[in-house]
């Protein structure tokens, strides 16, 4: 068996964050709410957002981690990869939305940061798929 390593902490973590998290868009999106009173729109999505918001901490941690472990060593080689750059400044932008997300009360401007999370998380998925393309490849 393979050491665990900051990218694969990362794979783990991350995985665990986005599935809650399109799970969750998917509910907010498509579902409706049982009646006007309620907050949730499915029994799932109280459990789902936990494990959201409790994976974050964990993604960071190993985002630090591959900082130190991969991006660092490829960054001072002659491998340097913009794909690479890219991807590390959408996962800080979702980091930074999601965690502004825990904050703001307006709803306009919850809404405006639920969709630009989730754009970023969106497009920060395709840059991790194109850069481990590029690597392997």
């Amino acid at each position: 068996m393979r050491r665990l390593d900051g990218r694969r902490a990362l794979l783990i973590a991350g995985s665990c964050s986005a599935t809650a998290g399109v799970a969750l868009l998917l509910i907010r999106t498509v579902c409706e709410a049982p009646d006007e009173f309620s907050v949730y729109r499915h029994w799932s999505e109280p459990w789902l957002l936990a494990t959201h918001r409790w994976s974050a901490p964990f993604v960071y941690v190993a985002l630090g981690w591959t900082i130190g472990d991969h991006v660092v060593q490829k960054w001072t080689s002659a491998t340097r990869r913009r794909s690479g750059l890219v991807t590390l400044g959408l996962l800080c932008a979702v980091g930074l939305t999601g965690a502004t997300l825990q904050n703001v009360d307006l709803e306009l401007a919850r809404n405006t940061f639920v969709w630009v999370h989730s754009a970023t998380a969106i497009a920060a998925f395709g840059s991790i798929v194109l850069h481990r393309r590029r690597t392997a490849g």
